[in-house]
């Protein structure tokens, strides 16, 4: 059976259009819809649908490709323990035991918003980092 609708298929999209005859699908009660069109016209559109899945293809292939790389960066990331993320940070000079800056590169002490925020980010890394481990 499958191979039955599969050469009617073949023949009413590749065999009829190469003839410039036009045939759609309706409903059970309706019957096929026949138009004779011009077969140039018939493979121009044809092309242009096919074009058209080649560009959503590419597209879907370009969006995997791009989570492919945030995930990649986003294990790479992980790789770095908390210690250690705030070490190439030119803004800072002195550090605590657990990595967290404790003075700016001038020598003053880092304001409490700013510290707030890079606790927040020291944390986020932490979990992330434990989760990497884990995962290995």
């Amino acid at each position: 059976m499958k191979q039955i609708i599969s050469l009617s298929d073949h023949i009413r999209d590749v065999d009829l259009p190469s003839f410039g005859v036009y045939l759609d699908d309706r409903a059970d009660d309706q019957g096929a819809f026949i138009k004779f069109i011009p077969k140039e016209e018939l493979l121009a559109q044809k092309e242009e649908k096919a074009a058209k899945e080649r560009k959503r293809a590419a597209a879907r292939e370009a969006e995997r490709l791009a989570r492919e790389k945030e995930r990649l960066a986003k294990e790479g990331k992980a790789k770095v323990g908390p210690v250690d993320i705030f070490r190439d940070d030119e803004r800072f000079s002195v550090f605590d035991e657990e990595g967290m800056p404790t003075k700016t590169k001038e020598g003053g002490d880092i304001p409490k918003s700013t510290l707030k925020k890079l606790r927040k980010e020291w944390d986020r890394q932490k979990r992330a980092h434990e989760q990497w481990k884990a995962s290995t």
